[in-house]
């Protein structure tokens, strides 16, 4: 019976640990030792961190922009609705003050 066969990953496992590759075994999580030439290895990492951090601000920044496009066509639209009724004459009707409502069977009268 294999190692397959038991549900273990068994040699293909091993190939795909960082620590047999040689990346980042022996020295522990991520540790870069003084002349190790692992300068490169942070920079890389750093450079992919900043590009990263720069897609979540980008993300944000497109939130917000649709969000403030949003508002704004719904206020167009609200305006271009009211003049639109002021053009064809309708008034809309008055709405009552909601606090006014308060204990009455008013509110629920249509």
């Amino acid at each position: 019976m294999s190692d397959m066969d038991e549900g273990g990953e068994g040699e293909v496992g091993d190939a795909m640990d960082p620590s047999m590759m040689g990346e980042g075994g022996g020295g522990g999580a991520g540790l870069i030792l003084p002349g190790s030439g692992s300068a490169n290895k942070l920079a890389s990492q750093s450079l992919m961190a900043v590009q990263e951090f720069g897609m979540v601000i980008g993300v944000a920044f497109l939130v917000g922009v649709l969000f403030m496009l949003l508002i704004y066509t719904e206020k167009a639209w609200a305006a271009t609705s009211d003049r639109l009724h002021d053009y064809c004459g309708r008034k809309p009707k008055d709405e009552e003050d909601p606090a006014a409502l308060v204990g009455t069977f008013k509110r629920y009268k249509n």
